[in-house]
C-alpha cells in the first residue's frame, strides 16, 4: 500500500488532480454531511530509498471523521471551531533525496534545532494560584517525555530555584516539582488525544480526561507566586535542560490564574462555556519555537474517538481464499462493503490509492462465495463471480485498535514482544521509544529505522504481500553487514506466530501435533531453560532446598539365603522446585520430558544409600549419571518471548522438576532363620540426600506409610509390607523396609505331615500284643530308621545357618521320640517278662486265697496284667507328651507369626 503525495503549485490543481473536495468550494449540503472526508493542508513526509523529502504544499489526506453539522469551512484562519496545535518534531524544514541524506542533515542539524516552544509569563502581577490544561496526543514514547515545565528564571537576586513540570515516565503520568516527584497509576496512551489539567495551589490536583487522578504521595507545593512572575517561563515539548525532545503534539494550551474546578475542567475539555478567564498559551505568533509546526486543528479532532477501521490495499495478486488469508495475517479481514458508503471507497482508491479505475477482492455477505467490486469516479460495483481463482488486488479492513509485535531486535528484551501501531493509510508501523517500520514500494523494501534520525537498522526485501507477516531474514546495517531473523505479526500476545504469518494458540505450540501448515510450531519448540549468568548446579541455590522422594519397589527378584542379599528393582523419582530456573513451552498436567545434555546443567540430587552393597551405594545417584529429567507446570504460564519465538513462561516456583531412574540394587539383608520354614525376613535400606559442596538439601518431610507394590511372581516368599520411615536426623535420612514370609505349604506336605504320620505310626506299636515283640521292634526301628533318613535328606536341602531352625527342631525331636519308643519296647519288654531278667526272679511269689476252696494259685495271670498296665501307660505318656509338643509348636509358629503381622498391619 501506499500514500499517494501529489504536489502542484496551486491548490486547485491539485484538488482536481487527487480528487479532493477543497474547504472553500463545499457547498451547505457537503458542510453539513457527517461522513465527509476532512482535508488538512500540512506536509507529510514520504521515505522510499530513492527519495525522502518534505512536500509543503496541499496534501490530501483521507480521514473518516464525523464533522458537526454546524461547522464553518468558509475561513482559512483560526476559526471559532478550531484551536492552536503545535505538532513537535515535525521537521517541516528538513529535506533530503534519501535515506542516508536525510539522516546526515538530522545528526548535522541536532545541536541547532530546539525541539520546544518557549513563553515569558509576564501577567504584570503574582498569583498564589494557577492552573494549565491542555490536549496532548503522544507519537511516540521515550522513557522520559516532558510534555510542560513552569519555572522561573534564575537570577542573581533569586536563591531557590522554583519549577513543576508535568511529563511521562516509563508509559505513566508523572509530575515533579521543586521538592517531590509523583508517579500516578494512569496509563498514558499513544495516539490518542487525552486532556489533562494540574491545579497550583498549596495542593496539587491532577486531572486526566475529566477525572481527578488520585496521588499515592504527599507534595506540599506552597503556591505559585514565584512561578507567575516577569522571570518565569513556561516551556512546552521539553524542560529547562533541553533534553530529547518529546514527539507528539499537544493543543489548546490555556494558563489560569486561578484554582479550576472538577466543573471547570470538564468544561474546557468539551470546549463549553465558561466563565473563567485564561491565557490562550498557543497564538500562532511565537518566534522562538524551531522544529515544531504550529497550525489550527478542529475541535472536533480533539473529542472525537475514532472508531473506523483502517483499510490496507494488499498489492499482490491473489485468489479470494488466499486474499482472505492474507487479510487475516496482518491482522483483519476482508473489506465489508455493504457496511461502508460507495463514497467513503471511492474517496479512499483516488485520494489514497491514487487510482480512477479499480478491482478488488471483498467479503461476501454469506461467506460461501467469492465477491469483488469494481471502482470508478462514478460509482462502485459489485459482482459474485463463478471463478473465485482469479487473481486480483484486495483491500483489508484492520481495526484501528489492533496492535501488531516486532520480536527479535537485539536492541530490545528478548523476553518482551516490542508493540507497533499501524499508520493510518500507510504501510508502515510505529513502536514506541521512536523506532519505525516502513514499506517502500518503489524497492519493495521493509525498513526498520529510527523515526526521529532516520537511522536505517536492517530491511529485508520481498515482492509477495503474503510473507508481509511472519519469521523472515533481515540485513542488518552493521560492519559487516549480517543476516537476523526477525518477526512482524499480528498475533495476540497469547498465540505463536508461525513462520508463514499464520497465529495458533500457544497452548498448541511443542504439544506433538502440527497446527501451523509450515510445521514450525513443532520445529520451533524450545524447551531450553533459561538460567542465570550466575547459576551453579554444585548448589540448590537455597538455604535448605527440600526434595520429595518417592521409591517405588518394581519387583523382589533373588533372596539370597546364603550371602543375606535381597536383589530389588527399584524406580526412584525426586521432585524438586528451582527458582533460579524461567522454563517454556510446558503444558500444565503433562509432564514435559527435558533432553539429557540440557538436564546434566541443572543442580541434581546426590543421593547415597546405606544398607546395600558398596557397588551399590551410589546406583541412584542422579547428579552422577541422570536418568530422565521430566518438568510439569502446577500453575498457567505467562506469554513471552525466548529467542524470537513466542513462549509459554514459567518461573522455577510454578514448574515441578521431576527425576526418574531405575536400576537393580542389592540389599544387604541380615537373614533369620530360626522360625524356617515360617521365618519372616525384613531388609532396610536408607536414602541420604548429600550436599556437593554444601548440606543445602534435605527430604522433604512426610508421615510413615505403607507403599504399594503389586507384584506377584514370587514363587517362594509372600510379600508382606513396604514401608517408609523418615528418620528425624541430620539431613532427615528416608528408610525403606521390604518384608516378605516364606510359604511353607510344601514343607507341611513334604515334611511336617510326613512326621507326623511317622510318629503315629512308630507310636502305635503299643496296640501291637505285648507277647509279639518282634513285631513291635521291627514297626518301632522302621520308623526310626525311615524318620533319621527323612531327616538327613531334609536337611541337606535347608539353608545353612550357625542356629538351629523351627524345621530341625520338629524333625530332631520326632527322630528322638521314636528312639526313646524303641528302648522303651526294649525295656518294657525286660522288666516284665515272666522269669526272666534280675527284676522277675527277685518277685516273692503271690497266692491269692479263694473263699471256694484253698491251695496256692500260680501269678501269670497277675503278671499279665501288670505288663499290660505298664504298656499303657507308657502309651499313653508318649501320646500325650508328642501332642503336646505339636500343640506347643503350633502354638509358638502362631504367635510369633501373628507378632509379625500385627506389626505389619500397624
Amino acid at each position: 500500500m501506499r500514500v499517494s503525495v501529489i504536489q502542484h503549485d496551486h491548490q486547485h490543481s491539485c484538488v482536481q488532480a487527487a480528487g479532493c473536495l477543497h474547504p472553500h468550494s463545499l457547498t451547505t449540503e457537503q458542510a453539513t454531511r457527517s461522513d465527509l472526508w476532512q482535508l488538512h493542508q500540512r506536509p507529510i513526509i514520504t521515505r522510499t530509498r530513492e527519495s525522502l523529502a518534505s512536500v509543503e504544499p496541499l496534501t490530501c489526506i483521507y480521514r473518516h471523521l464525523q464533522v458537526p453539522s454546524n461547522t464553518d469551512l468558509s475561513q482559512d484562519t483560526h476559526r471559532p471551531d478550531e484551536v492552536w496545535m503545535i505538532e513537535f518534531m515535525a521537521r517541516g524544514d528538513l529535506t533530503g533525496t534519501s535515506i542516508q541524506d536525510l539522516h546526515q542533515q538530522v545528526l548535522g542539524s541536532e545541536k541547532s534545532i530546539v525541539y520546544v516552544t518557549r513563553k515569558v509569563l509576564n501577567f504584570g502581577h503574582y498569583s498564589p494560584q494557577a492552573s494549565l490544561c491542555l490536549w496532548l496526543h503522544l507519537n511516540n514514547r521515550r522513557y522520559t517525555d516532558v510534555i510542560w515545565t513552569l519555572h522561573q528564571q534564575k537570577t542573581s537576586l533569586n536563591f531557590g530555584y522554583k519549577f513543576i513540570s508535568l511529563g511521562v515516565f516509563s508509559s505513566k503520568l508523572v509530575l515533579q516539582t521543586s521538592t517531590c516527584n509523583i508517579l500516578f497509576d494512569y496509563f498514558v496512551e499513544r495516539r490518542k488525544w487525552i486532556h489533562l489539567c494540574v491545579s497550583m495551589s498549596n495542593e496539587l490536583v491532577t486531572y486526566a480526561d475529566g477525572e481527578v487522578i488520585e496521588q499515592n504521595v504527599e507534595c506540599p507545593f506552597n503556591g505559585t507566586m514565584d512561578l507567575t512572575t516577569e522571570n518565569s517561563t513556561l516551556d512546552l515539548g521539553n524542560d529547562r535542560t533541553k533534553g530529547k525532545p518529546m514527539s507528539g503534539k499537544v493543543a489548546d494550551v490555556r494558563f489560569y490564574l486561578v484554582n479550576i474546578s472538577l466543573a471547570e475542567v470538564k468544561a474546557a475539555m468539551t470546549f463549553g462555556n465558561s466563565s473563567l478567564k485564561y491565557i490562550e498559551i498557543i497564538d500562532g505568533d511565537q518566534t522562538e519555537p524551531t522544529g515544531v509546526d504550529i497550525k489550527p486543528i478542529f475541535k472536533s479532532e480533539l473529542t472525537i474517538e475514532e472508531t473506523t477501521d483502517d483499510w490496507m490495499q494488499i498489492t499482490t495478486l491473489l485468489t479470494s481464499a488466499d486474499a482472505e488469508s492474507v487479510c487475516l495475517k496482518v491482522g483483519g479481514s476482508l473489506l465489508h462493503v455493504p457496511s461502508i458508503s460507495d463514497e467513503a471507497i471511492i474517496g479512499f482508491t483516488i485520494n489514497v490509492l491514487g487510482e480512477s479505475l479499480s478491482n478488488f477482492w471483498v467479503k461476501s455477505d454469506n461467506g460461501s462465495s467469492c465477491v469483488f467490486i469494481s471502482v470508478s469516479v462514478s460509482g462502485v460495483w459489485q459482482d459474485t463471480p463463478e471463478d473465485c481463482s482469479f487473481l486480483r488486488r484486495s483491500i483489508c479492513s484492520i481495526p484501528s485498535s489492533k496492535t501488531f509485535y516486532f520480536i527479535g531486535m537485539e536492541y530490545t528484551d528478548e523476553t518482551y514482544r516490542t508493540p507497533m501501531k499501524k499508520v493510518r493509510d500507510a504501510l508502515a508501523w510505529d513502536a514506541e521509544y521512536d523506532w519505525r517500520l516502513e514499506y517502500s514500494e518503489s524497492d519493495y523494501t521493509l525498513y526498520f529505522m529510527n523515526s526521529i534520525s532516520l537511522e536505517v537498522y536492517a530491511n529485508t526485501d520481498f515482492m509477495d504481500m503474503n510473507e508481509l507477516m511472519g519469521r523472515t531474514s533481515w540485513t542488518m546495517q552493521s560492519t559487516p553487514p549480517k543476516q537476523v531473523t526477525f518477526t512482524l505479526t499480528s498475533c495476540d500476545v497469547n498465540q505463536f506466530t508461525c513462520s508463514n504469518g499464520e497465529c495458533i494458540d500457544l497452548l498448541h505450540v511443542c504439544n506433538f501435533i502440527v497446527d501451523c501448515a509450515d510445521f514450525t510450531d513443532e520445529q520451533l519448540c524450545n524447551y531450553t531453560q533459561k538460567r542465570p549468568s550466575y547459576y551453579d548446579n554444585q548448589l540448590s541455590g537455597q538455604g535448605k532446598l527440600q526434595v520429595n522422594l518417592t521409591l517405588d519397589l518394581l519387583r523382589i527378584q533373588e533372596l539370597d539365603m546364603q550371602e543375606g542379599t535381597l536383589k530389588v528393582s527399584v524406580r526412584a523419582v525426586a521432585m524438586w522446585r528451582d527458582p533460579r530456573v524461567v522454563f517454556h513451552n510446558i503444558h500444565p498436567g503433562n509432564a514435559t520430558l527435558v533432553p539429557k545434555d540440557d538436564a546434566t546443567f541443572y543442580w541434581q540430587p546426590n543421593i547415597v544409600m546405606e544398607g546395600v552393597i558398596n557397588e551399590d551405594t551410589n546406583a541412584l545417584s542422579m547428579d552422577a549419571e541422570p536418568g530422565k529429567m521430566y518438568i510439569t507446570a502446577d500453575t498457567p504460564g505467562k506469554p513471552a518471548t525466548f529467542m524470537g519465538n513466542e513462549v509459554l513462561e514459567y518461573g522455577g516456583e510454578q514448574v515441578v522438576i521431576m527425576h526418574e531412574k531405575r536400576d537393580i540394587i542389592t540389599i544387604t539383608c541380615p537373614v533369620d532363620l530360626f522360625n524356617y520354614p515360617f521365618d519372616v525376613q525384613t531388609c532396610n535400606m536408607t536414602l541420604l540426600l548429600e550436599g556437593k559442596v554444601l548440606p543445602d538439601a534435605e527430604w522433604q518431610p512426610a508421615p510413615d506409610a505403607v507403599l504399594n507394590f503389586t507384584e506377584t511372581s514370587l514363587q517362594l516368599f509372600e510379600f508382606i509390607h513396604y514401608k517408609r520411615y523418615l528418620q528425624h536426623d541430620n539431613g532427615n535420612p528416608v528408610m525403606f523396609e521390604i518384608r516378605i514370609a516364606r510359604r511353607y505349604g510344601s514343607h507341611v506336605l513334604v515334611t511336617f505331615l510326613p512326621c507326623f504320620v511317622l510318629q503315629l505310626i512308630g507310636l502305635s506299636v503299643f496296640a501291637i500284643p505285648l507277647d509279639d515283640f518282634s513285631d513291635r521292634l521291627t514297626v518301632s526301628i522302621s520308623c526310626l530308621i525311615v524318620m533319621a533318613a527323612l531327616f538327613t535328606q531334609i536337611s541337606s536341602t535347608l539353608p545353612v545357618s550357625a542356629d538351629p531352625k523351627m524345621i530341625d527342631v520338629w524333625m530332631f525331636v520326632h527322630v528322638f521320640m521314636l528312639a526313646v519308643v524303641f528302648f522303651a519296647m526294649i525295656v518294657l519288654n525286660a522288666v516284665t517278662e515272666d522269669g526272666s531278667g534280675t527284676q522277675a526272679s527277685l518277685r516273692p511269689k503271690s497266692w491269692k486265697v479263694s473263699p471256694i476252696h484253698a491251695g496256692p494259685q500260680p501269678h501269670h495271670s497277675q503278671n499279665n496284667s501288670r505288663r499290660q498296665k505298664a504298656n499303657k501307660w507308657t502309651a499313653v505318656t508318649f501320646v500325650l507328651s508328642y501332642l503336646l509338643f505339636v500343640l506347643i509348636f503350633l502354638c509358638y509358629i502362631f504367635v510369633v507369626r501373628n507378632n509379625v503381622l500385627s506389626d505389619t498391619d500397624a
